[in-house]
């Protein structure tokens, strides 16, 4: 039974999608999972609606990690290119982790006050 390298990659993310689900299921209110399955959702399924759900429960479920406030800014960003919505969601991630050099870059890069014409 021989499958080709698209048919494999395929198994793979249906598995990666059950064990979310599983998760999930054992623990309906973890932050981390359901911020790394907004993330599966967004990156490799490319479901945004069903991302922008997970996003949203992750930050309801904690709304101090600063990785899903910045994922979930990113995404708004990406997607729904709502600068001004992904600029503030950037700025709660910044205070829940003022160090994060990654969130305050992407910040810096959307915000018209600090682009100075670049």
């Amino acid at each position: 039974h021989v499958r080709s390298r698209r048919q494999r990659q395929m198994c793979i993310r249906d598995r990666a999608e059950r064990f979310y689900c599983l998760a999930l299921e054992h623990d309906p209110a973890d932050y981390l999972t359901l911020g790394n399955y907004a993330v599966f959702l967004d990156d490799v399924r490319g479901n945004y609606v069903k991302a922008e759900v997970y996003y949203l429960r992750a930050i309801k479920a904690n709304n101090h990690d600063s990785d899903n406030l910045g994922n979930y800014a990113a995404f708004i960003e990406k997607v729904h290119k709502d600068y001004d919505k992904a600029e503030q969601y950037y700025r709660y991630a910044i205070e829940a982790d003022p160090y994060k050099r990654t969130t305050i870059g992407k910040l810096w890069a959307i915000s018209p006050q600090y682009s100075w014409g670049i």
